[in-house]
């Protein structure tokens, strides 16, 4: 087996899981999908076994919070040296909680020490807001990223993004993400493989946050629902 979905409602497990078992259940995954909620904030264990044979990775992660957000998006960054000959990195995030983009009286941003990455060319990030961590998180993959190709940033969230609750705060978050995104990381993408999707004022002031969101996923949503409701129904 070298393809492997996990979903779980606990990220703590799943990631104690795909850290722990998985390497030795399947020593030959090549590409592994997590899908899975992150309430409160999580690490991977300091001595984490390494996936040879990895080469892609896609994170599906819904952040929820109940009042302030606990979680941070940068302890991902270990997953990347637990996957020394990956290729291809998605992550895919849904924030249900307050969002504010960076700004310096947040602090100085963390860098993390350097630890290059010789093998990833591509990376997908959607849902970025522009918060700290996820900032932080970005600038680490680009900067520690050698042989980095292209590197896609989205302020919409994709995948993970439950359309119903996109609201007019969702819609700004859009406009925070790409003016973050415009400000720090297309000043530290020194070998021009940046690709930030543009989202302006004036996208969200006449549209409803969720017609921004790709259709693909809409329409999939919506038949996942469908589906849901009608037993007869065969989309999966």
């Amino acid at each position: 087996m070298t393809n492997v979905s996990v979903k779980s409602s606990d990220i703590s497990s799943a990631l104690v899981y795909i850290s722990t078992e998985s390497p030795s259940t399947v020593p030959q995954l090549e590409m592994l999908t997590l899908k899975c909620e992150e309430l409160e904030r999580v690490t991977l264990p300091e001595k984490h076994p390494k996936f040879i044979y990895l080469r892609h990775l896609r994170l599906e992660i819904t952040f929820y919070s109940l009042k302030k957000r606990s979680t941070d998006v940068l302890d991902f960054a270990p997953l990347l040296e637990a996957a020394p000959l990956m290729e291809k990195l998605e992550f895919h995030m849904w924030m249900d909680c307050h969002h504010m983009r960076y700004r310096k009286r947040h602090g100085v941003l963390r860098s993390l020490p350097l630890n290059p990455h010789s093998h990833l060319k591509l990376v997908d990030i959607t849902g970025f807001y522009g918060q700290k961590d996820q900032l932080e998180l970005a600038l680490h993959i680009l900067r520690n990223s050698l042989v980095l190709e292209g590197m896609k940033i989205d302020p919409k969230p994709m995948v993970a993004a439950d359309t119903k609750y996109l609201t007019d705060e969702h819609g700004r978050s859009f406009v925070e993400g790409y003016k973050v995104g415009k400000k720090y990381l297309h000043k530290a993408d020194h070998r021009g493989v940046l690709d930030l999707i543009k989202v302006r004022s004036r996208d969200v002031e006449n549209t409803l946050a969720y017609k921004l969101v790709s259709p693909f996923w809409i329409e999939l949503k919506r038949n996942t629902a469908y589906a849901k409701a009608d037993p007869l129904c065969n989309v999966c």
